[in-house]
């Protein structure tokens, strides 16, 4: 998967004490697979209470990837907030999707685009949805499921998810195993940086950029120049519109895949880069501008 590797998985859990600990058993579960196998990374808890605490440890995990090239893969167990919009720590305190895809931007930068999340809560397959335009991406696959679930039942498919992933060191099949048996509501979400980056520029492009939303807009910032008491042509305003729209994909790119930041990612994401700026060139073609 794009030069997809790791070093460690570090699992994540803030629930309530009286409830059931499934991170905890997630780690017991895969130290005993790493005593039949020494060439497995090191599975690491980490115990939380609150998203201040979170934010403390994405901020160490950050310097700790940039000092010793560690690629962490992130499994987080918390509750996910009954609307869908983020995770819920053992506080009650809550962390929103679009906190946490920032949040995490500039870890998997550290990784070197490597970050793999594992989001182990109700609704965690829903961080993927309304990525801002204009963000990093904030890891490279993510998976987590789609609807209301339980403890016991993420426990069991993780399980099979890690297991599959220990023996292959592939994140593809190992994601394969953990959809052998379904979940009792919805399904899991496994959505890739560059499937994102697809899903968002050319959504945003063919929802806002159609020739006649581009030329209305033209005429309203014409209309205000014009008001300034400058003077412009229309047609010039237009025309810088629809270059801009021309240039969106190699623009957010080097923000969304941090060309310049990442060595390397310029060559290990170009194609993907180059198939989203056809599909759009092909829109473009189409409305005439």
């Amino acid at each position: 998967m794009y030069g997809f590797e790791f070093s460690r998985i570090i699992i994540i859990e803030s629930l309530p004490k009286e409830e059931f600990a499934s991170g905890e058993e997630l780690q017991n579960y895969l130290t005993a697979l790493n005593e039949d196998n020494t060439g497995i990374p090191s599975v690491e808890l980490v115990q939380i209470s609150n998203a201040e605490e979170f934010r403390t440890l994405i901020g160490e995990l950050i310097l700790i990837a940039q000092e010793n090239n560690d690629i962490p893969i992130l499994h987080i167990e918390t509750h996910g907030d009954e609307d869908a919009s983020g995770i819920v720590f053992s506080d009650n305190s809550e962390l929103g999707w679009n906190e946490l895809r920032v949040l995490l931007g500039p870890l998997n930068v550290a990784t070197k685009m490597n970050l793999v999340i594992c989001v182990a809560a109700c609704f965690g397959g829903h961080f993927v949805t309304e990525l801002l335009l204009g963000q990093t991406a904030p890891c490279i696959m993510l998976i987590g499921p789609s609807s209301y679930t339980n403890g016991p039942e993420l426990l069991g498919r993780f399980r099979d998810f890690y297991r599959e992933l220990f023996k292959t060191l592939d994140v593809l099949e190992a994601f394969s195993a953990l959809n052998e048996t379904e979940l009792h509501e919805g399904e899991f979400l496994c959505v890739t940086a560059t499937e994102w980056f697809h899903r968002v520029t050319v959504g945003y492009v063919k929802r806002y950029c159609s020739k006649a939303m581009l030329e209305n807009r033209a005429r309203n910032v014409h209309d205000q120049i014009i008001a300034e008491g400058k003077s412009v042509s229309i047609i010039d305003v237009q025309e810088i519109g629809f270059a801009r729209v021309k240039e969106i994909a190699d623009d957010y790119a080097e923000t969304f895949f941090a060309l310049q930041l990442v060595e390397g990612a310029r060559d290990r994401f170009s194609s993907e880069i180059e198939k989203v700026k056809n599909q759009l060139t092909e829109f473009i073609q189409m409305e005439g501008y």
